[in-house]
């Protein structure tokens, strides 16, 4: 038979952590103020009770009762739920209970005695470990704190921010929010905006209430203090940069929480007083930056910029006399400048299709608008009033500009010609889209730029400086009217580069912008690109990717070119000071066969110019050579001398030394 192993006097397994000789023991330290420590056996099968009873009687402590154990150092409380993590080597100490440290703070904080509660107020935080703080919220401690607070309110302002820095964290970690009662809150409110004291500690414990307890106290909150009594803070010579940076967060908050009918509300006050100098003046002139304020400062930027949102997305009403009224002033300003800068005996170089009904008097046809009147412009969205206002602010606070910008179209033909309404509209949407505008998410661009914060108009001034930068680069580019939205994305991609680093000042900023000329974006666009397709490339999966795919890659290429060449393109008539040449453009197109190329003068058009129209073809087996740049024999004709526009010039040799030239 076989013999089984005996496991009667098998000994269980010792527990982990425990390496005494007797089952379930652990050896530690214990010590008490004013005693000799104690190195004890800690049995794990005795309950908690009995082994508090025994250190006490060998110090002959009375009451043990009201004793238990605490780790030293962590200052964790021995519970029977957390006796099994003790390990040996422990230093624990003897501690009242919890309960019973609370029972008689919650009792002298009820004193009638008011030196009394201003002493407890003042020991809370140091007094009340965590445990503690939870023992003191479940006896009903706050509903006696908060209550001694409003009875003493003239009293405990010096002690109030150690109290209102307890009563926080414990609504914070214990979801307590909803005793917060109204003459709690109202007193709170005139401590932040009147007391020398505790006006950061008000600050900060509001800004977490509204973060945290819920609408009905945002709605408290908002409608008991006032923009006027905020800014006074910021402005007050007695308050110091901690409280002002307190004050802005909870602006920041309020504005975030508050519904959006009151939110327009505050911010429409916030605009009137001029916040963004304030801040400027009270915190950034005086304080150093810290990650906390760099949060609030892009918080409040993009709070702010909220307002401006709203008018991106309201279009022209003409019931509204407001609208009437800046529309007015917009079209007085742009034909007070057409009006200055129109030499004497030289007309429009446009002749107007229709006039328009409101402004008979403005020649509608300089301005770059597509609907005959200008009320029908504004309407579009998004733009809209903002577009608006924008123009408007270039036209009468920038009108030296604004005179440059119909300067320079005098001296293009029709197609060639910036359009100014149409242009202001596509750099708006550019602005409003670097700035973040209408992004109701701060947390999601924490950057701010300091020039936001020193003037009055700033998106109206960033706009400004776009629009100058918006002809400039149109220029550059040889564009013509039907590429406004593809010279306004190399204007976004211009203003975001320079705002990165130059946004310290106006000067700075302008300075970088006129240095960022088309070449130069140009040339950081393709070295972005090149980093890219350079570490894409180079791994194995895109090689073998790519080596997989080039063969039909190359063949939607084929196609796509072929379509766009049968699609047709139009180009600027460098033949029109030439003796006989009415036409400002001429359209170019491939045949659908692929075999033979179209041309002729014509107007631009939004559709291609039929095949019969383009009088003039040439077989592409003709073609013997492309030129481009400075080789093409239409630059080395050129009266004009070779600069950048020659870098967009080509040319299709046939024949002997016949051409044809494109720019």
């Amino acid at each position: 038979s076989i013999r089984r192993p005996s496991v009667a006097n098998k000994k269980p397994a010792p527990l982990p952590g425990v390496s005494s000789p007797g089952a379930g023991i652990v050896k530690v330290a214990v010590h008490n103020e004013g005693q000799q420590p104690l190195l004890y056996e800690f049995n794990q099968k005795q309950p908690l009770l009995v082994i508090v009873r025994d250190v006490c009687s060998k110090w002959g402590l009375s009451n043990p009762d009201k004793y238990c154990f605490q780790h030293s150092d962590t200052k964790e409380y021995i519970t029977e739920k957390t006796r099994h993590q003790l390990k040996n080597g422990a230093l624990l100490r003897v501690a009242e209970l919890p309960k019973r440290t609370v029972k008689e703070i919650c009792i002298q904080l009820a004193s009638k005695d008011e030196k009394d509660v201003i002493m407890t107020l003042s020991t809370l935080r140091q007094t009340l470990s965590e445990e503690k703080c939870t023992e003191f919220a479940t006896q009903s401690g706050l509903k006696i704190l908060v209550s001694q607070i409003l009875k003493f309110s003239d009293s405990v302002e010096e002690t109030l921010s150690t109290a209102l820095s307890f009563i926080q964290h414990i609504f914070e970690t214990s979801e307590r929010w909803v005793i917060l009662s109204e003459p709690f809150v109202k007193l709170l409110l005139k401590y932040a905006t009147t007391s020398q004291h505790c006006s950061q500690a008000s600050f900060a414990f509001l800004e977490s209430a509204l973060e945290h307890a819920g609408s009905s106290v945002v709605e408290l909150v908002s409608s008991n203090i006032t923009i006027n009594q905020l800014s006074g803070v910021l402005a007050s010579p007695t308050s110091t940069v901690e409280t002002k940076i307190a004050s802005l967060g909870f602006i920041n908050t309020m504005l975030l929480k508050c519904n959006l009918e009151k939110r327009f509300e505050l911010l429409s006050d916030v605009h009137k007083k001029h916040f963004p100098e304030l801040i400027h003046k009270q915190i950034l002139a005086k304080t150093p930056m810290t990650e906390e304020l760099t949060g609030h400062l892009s918080t409040f930027q993009t709070v702010y910029l909220s307002l401006i949102g709203k008018l991106l997305l309201t279009p022209y009403n003409r019931d509204k006399k407001t609208h009437q009224s800046l529309l007015l002033s917009f079209m007085m300003a742009c034909q007070a400048s057409m009006g200055r800068i129109r030499p004497v005996g030289i007309s429009s170089l446009t002749s107007p299709t229709a006039v328009s009904e409101d402004f008979p008097d403005v020649d509608t046809s300089r301005m770059g608008l597509t609907k005959v009147e200008p009320a029908d412009e504004f309407q579009e969205v998004p733009g809209g009033l903002l577009a608006l206002e924008c123009l408007s602010h270039f036209s009468l606070n920038w009108s030296e500009e604004c005179d440059q910008h119909f300067v320079s179209n005098l001296s293009r033909t029709a197609p060639q010609q910036c359009p100014f309404v149409r242009g202001g509209f596509a750099i708006v949407r550019v602005v409003a889209d670097l700035l973040n505008v209408g992004d109701h998410a701060p947390g999601s661009n924490a950057h701010h730029y300091k020039i936001f914060f020193n003037t009055r108009s700033y998106f109206e001034d960033i706009f400004s400086l776009a629009m100058q930068l918006f002809n400039k680069t149109w220029r550059e580019m040889g564009a013509l009217t039907v590429d406004v939205d593809k010279v306004a994305a190399v204007v976004r991609r211009q203003v975001s580069l320079v705002m990165k680093s130059n946004n310290s000042d106006w000067t700075t900023l302008k300075a970088g912008l006129w240095e960022m000329n088309y070449t130069k974006i140009s040339s950081v666009i393709e070295e972005e690109k090149s980093r890219v397709d350079d570490a894409t490339s180079q791994s194995a999966p895109a090689k073998e990717l790519a080596a997989r795919l080039r063969p039909d890659i190359v063949e939607l290429v084929k196609a796509q070119r072929l379509n766009t060449l049968v699609a047709g393109g139009f180009f600027p008539n460098w033949k029109e000071k030439e003796k006989g040449r009415t036409k400002s453009t001429w359209c170019c197109r491939l045949h659908t066969n692929h075999m033979v190329l179209h041309w002729a003068e014509c107007e631009t058009s939004t559709t291609a110019v039929p095949f019969e129209q383009l009088t003039n073809k040439i077989p592409l087996s003709e073609v013997r050579e492309l030129v481009i740049g400075k080789e093409c024999p239409h630059v080395k004709s050129s009266s004009k001398k070779p600069g950048s526009w020659s870098n967009y010039a080509f040319a299709l040799m046939y024949n002997n030394d016949d051409y044809i030239g494109f720019l």
